[in-house]
């Protein structure tokens, strides 16, 4: 029976300690641990699943590591490790991951930073790492990462974004909304339309912001220290611009600006 399975789904399944043995589901497209909250370690077999596409680990809140041998899953394309609170650090390892395009991190309240490794990713379209409370640094070759096309850094403890995101010529959407240490902010791919930067209470400085020609939507409400926003008479896409509670900014000068 297991080497004809294509899905596995054991989420919920509150009793599970660890992992099956995973040699012989060599035909298995998805598996899903989704709340498995006593799991805490996966088997170092599941390196044999070259045709798993999608991995659910998502609220396995025991699980402390990855083994490396999740570099081996050829076919993943979907890595979902939410709530995933133990978790400290990701395996070198999933650089080999060539097929990722979707990577959840979020709610991985005791991981400290991306590694460089995920920049290797050059299929990863979407990353959220939003909720990562101890997150407090980003890989310099973040802009590596040529397919990425919306990233979420919400609620974070970064207190810089990287300038090669610039380089990030497919993102469309940004996301760094309560990241309470964030001074600033660098300039903008062209490509961007959403950017969500909400609840900024240290960012003072954001760079020209008509570099994101195509920009339609900007959401900085509650940005208390945000003195200037350069460029904003550029954007001619723009449809939403929420600038409530930003004290510092808003005054007849500014408004005159935009007329």
């Amino acid at each position: 029976v297991l080497d004809t399975l294509e899905v596995l789904d054991l989420r919920n399944c509150d009793n599970l300690t660890k992992s099956p043995h995973f040699r012989s589901m060599t035909q298995l497209q998805r598996l899903d641990f989704r709340s498995c909250t006593e799991m805490a370690e996966l088997d170092p077999s599941i390196g044999h699943l070259k045709s798993l596409t999608d991995l659910v680990l998502s609220n396995c809140k025991s699980l402390k590591e990855l083994p490396q041998e999740i570099s081996q899953l050829i076919s993943l394309e979907k890595l979902d490790l939410t709530g995933c609170h133990q978790l400290t650090a990701l395996p070198k390892s999933m650089r080999r991951l060539k097929q990722l395009n979707w990577l959840s991190l979020r709610q991985c309240s005791s991981l400290t930073e991306i590694p460089e490794c995920i920049c290797l990713l050059l299929n990863l379209q979407e990353l959220d790492a939003s909720h990562c409370e101890s997150l407090a640094s980003l890989p310099d070759s973040l802009g590596n990462l040529e397919s990425l096309r919306k990233l979420d850094l919400s609620w974070t403890a970064i207190e810089e974004l990287q300038s090669s995101i610039a380089s990030l010529d497919q993102l469309e959407a940004l996301s760094v909304a309560c990241c309470d240490r964030l001074k600033s902010l660098p300039q903008f791919p062209p490509s961007l339309t959403g950017l969500k930067a909400t609840s900024c209470t240290e960012l003072r400085t954001i760079s020209d912001v008509s570099s994101a020609k195509r920009l339609k939507k900007l959401h900085l409400c509650g940005c208390t220290k945000l003195v200037d926003l350069p460029g904003i008479m550029q954007l001619e896409f723009l449809r939403t611009l929420d600038l409530r509670g930003c004290t510092s900014l808003i005054d007849d000068s500014f408004l005159d600006r935009l007329q």
